[in-house]
């Protein structure tokens, strides 16, 4: 599942545009099913729009995430949450995979007050990788059973009004699965989350989602109906980061993303990510990235 232009918010926008995608097998309101090798030909770079899990059952697979080259053998999970650059795919002859796409509001539906989990280990400590078959051997059949559970679908609406609420319990499960795997290989423990959780992980959802992410902490915190001082001391507490870290941080995302993967000029990308005008801009990646918007560009 790849960024085209929008993202879940408009369902039918989603469904028309997920339709035309080589190598897409099932796919239905914020999920997506794919485990065709034409889908992994696409190398162009894209921004992941959603969340991606792609489970490796044969063969091996190298991309290059946000910038990071990783390689993926079989029995490994691969987690891309929303916002990730994926590009310059290569998998070995042998490839045999699972992959799903599945929007932040389905995989809050299933997860519940576990999402704390998911984004601790996929924003703040930034786990892309899992060892599956050593936390959990049942983890290929649970990839497998979905995938031949919805791919077996009938006329019968009846019929098919109990496979949706079976389709729904066995996502729970192996997500659920997934995440506790993730848990074990991290060595840490997350706690459901508190009320302080909470706000940090809707701060996180208006950073992913917001079209302009370099904003002032006032305009995040107001967004939460918090203070600013409240929302520095649950973003410390909850990641060790600042609300202007992260702020950072994603707005670097898509500044990168832009001079690496697109033609738009400096001025249109200034716009695009919130700044007044091009020299404020230079000046903001000049500190952040080390050389000009045009060097940066450049080393691609």
């Amino acid at each position: 599942m790849v960024k085209r232009e929008n993202t879940f918010k408009d369902k039918a926008d989603f469904m028309e545009k997920i339709a035309d995608i080589d190598g897409v097998e099932f796919f239905e309101d914020d999920f997506v099913l794919i485990n065709n090798v034409k889908f992994l030909e696409e190398s162009r770079t894209q921004r992941i729009d959603g969340n991606v899990i792609c489970f490796i059952v044969e063969g091996k697979m190298q991309a290059e995430v946000n910038g990071e080259t990783l390689f993926i053998h079989d029995n490994q999970v691969l987690i891309l949450p929303t916002g990730i650059t994926l590009g310059n795919i290569m998998v070995s002859p042998d490839i045999r995979y699972f992959s799903m796409g599945i929007s932040n509001r389905m995989l809050k539906f299933f997860l519940g007050s576990y999402m704390n989990v998911w984004n601790q280990f996929t924003y703040v400590q930034k786990i892309r990788i899992v060892n599956a078959e050593k936390y959990d051997e049942n983890s290929s059949k649970c990839f497998d059973n979905i995938f031949k559970h919805c791919l077996n679908k009938t006329d019968d609406e009846i019929e098919n009004g109990y496979r949706r609420e079976i389709f729904k319990s066995m996502m729970r499960a192996c997500l659920l699965s997934l995440c506790n795997a993730i848990r074990k290989q991290a060595d840490v423990l997350v706690d459901k989350p508190h009320h302080h959780a909470s706000y940090f992980n809707l701060f996180l959802e208006l950073l992913e989602h917001a079209d302009i992410k370099h904003q002032t902490v006032e305009h995040y915190a107001n967004e939460l109906c918090i203070s600013t001082k409240y929302l520095a001391q649950i973003c410390k507490k909850n990641s060790g980061k600042t609300p202007n870290q992260w702020i950072t941080e994603y707005t670097l995302a898509d500044i990168t993303h832009y001079l690496q993967n697109t033609e738009m000029s400096m001025k249109q990308i200034s716009n695009a990510v919130g700044f007044p005008n091009t020299s404020f801009f230079g000046k903001y990646v000049k500190k952040h990235l080390g050389c000009t918007p045009i060097e940066f560009r450049n080393k691609k």
